[in-house]
This record gives C-alpha cells, structure tokens and sequence, in this order.
C-alpha cells in the first residue's frame, strides 16, 4: 500500500498551536505623576518604583509608553 505524502496546510488545523502574545502601547503613561516617585500628600512613603512599573508593563507586552503630561526637565527629575 502507497500513502501520498499530504500538505502541510492539512494538519495545521490537528495542531495546538501557542496563541501570539499580545503587544501593546501605553498612550497615557503619566510616570511624571510624583505618585510613582512615592510622593503621596506630598510626603514620600516609599521609594521611588518606576522601573518597577515600566518592567511589569514589559512583562504584560508593553513595548512602549507615550508619556503625557510633562516636559523633560520634569521627567528628569523624577526618574533620577
């Protein structure tokens, strides 16, 4: 008995295949908010967790942010 070697295309639908992971793109990143430097009532509570937040935004398939709200002396002072 011969067998015919069958397309690719026919077992595609046999096959689990793993879902793509999403991306996304934050557009109303407000880091500049003195809330992620820990400011609260302006009296800090903690240190400042912004590499925290962008990394569990990297995590969750946020390849970028758009920051809004801020001027870049603003940001460089609240990143540094």
């Amino acid at each position: 008995m011969s067998f015919r070697k069958l397309p690719s295309f026919f077992f595609s639908s046999f096959i689990k295949k793993t879902p793509p992971r999403l991306q996304f793109f934050d557009i109303a990143a407000n880091l500049a908010d003195k809330t992620f430097s820990g400011y609260y009532y302006s009296k800090q509570c903690h240190d400042s967790d912004i590499d925290a937040i962008i990394e569990r935004a990297q995590n969750e398939g946020c390849d970028r942010l758009l920051i809004v709200g801020t001027s870049t002396n603003l940001l460089s002072k609240q990143t540094s």
